[in-house]
């Protein structure tokens, strides 16, 4: 699983004025899973990650480094950081 930013996802949160409970209920589910999910155990669906870009008034951009911190723009592109760095050694 490609390791989510639980610090910024609670960041945005506490930002925000919310607490986990208030987060669920936006999203439709219950305080446990969404407890879950933002430590990561579980992953969100596509549904609940732009239900919470929504929420936190956040862009696409920003919801991309909080979910997929792994993940980076190469011109047109995207890579997995792992993949940067062997072909670096390559």
């Amino acid at each position: 699983m490609v390791p989510l930013r639980t610090n910024e996802l609670k960041a945005e949160r506490a930002r925000n004025g919310l607490r986990q409970e208030d987060v669920a209920a936006a999203l439709g589910i219950t305080k446990a899973n969404y407890s879950k999910k933002e430590k990561g155990v579980i992953r969100f669906t596509g549904a609940e990650m732009v239900g919470l870009m929504k929420l936190f008034r956040i862009s696409i951009d920003q919801a991309n480094d909080i979910f997929f911190p792994e993940i980076v723009p190469i011109g047109n592109e995207y890579c997995l950081r792992t993949e940067l760095k062997r072909l670096d050694h390559d």
